[in-house]
């Protein structure tokens, strides 16, 4: 479920943000909170970029030790199904999908051992307009 309310501290790194405002760009947490997942897109659609208004599906994936997404490895299918599947880097990403939906995006890290945590994002058609 996307929020605009303030993230975690440890996912505020590079934001400035005045206090009691909306968050400026839309986010979701992962499972255990332990990941982010920031829309500048405001909503993903599906298809690839640019979208029909311009924008793209520009997406900041982040984890809790490891804010930059450096080391992060997102790899994304509808929810349900295990086809088809998208592979994405973790940080700023343009993430692209096929299809609409509610997707699944499982974010891997190694830190301390392996890591991994999902989180699930709603795709609007092709063609449409967030």
């Amino acid at each position: 479920m996307l929020t605009d309310a303030e993230p975690p501290l440890w996912a505020q790194g590079g934001w400035s943000h005045a206090k009691g405002t909306p968050w400026p760009v839309p986010w979701a947490f992962g499972t255990e909170n332990t990941t982010v997942a920031y829309l500048f897109a405001t909503q993903l659609v599906a298809g690839t970029s640019p979208r029909v208004d311009g924008s793209q599906n520009k997406v900041l994936w982040e984890a809790k030790d490891s804010p930059s997404g450096g080391n992060v490895l997102v790899e994304g299918h509808p929810l349900g199904e295990s086809q088809p599947v998208v592979t994405i880097p973790g940080g700023p990403s343009i993430t692209d999908v096929p299809t609409a939906g509610c997707w699944t995006f499982r974010l891997s890290w190694n830190s301390n051992g392996p890591r991994s945590s999902t989180i699930n994002l709603e795709v609007l058609p092709a063609g449409s307009r967030p």
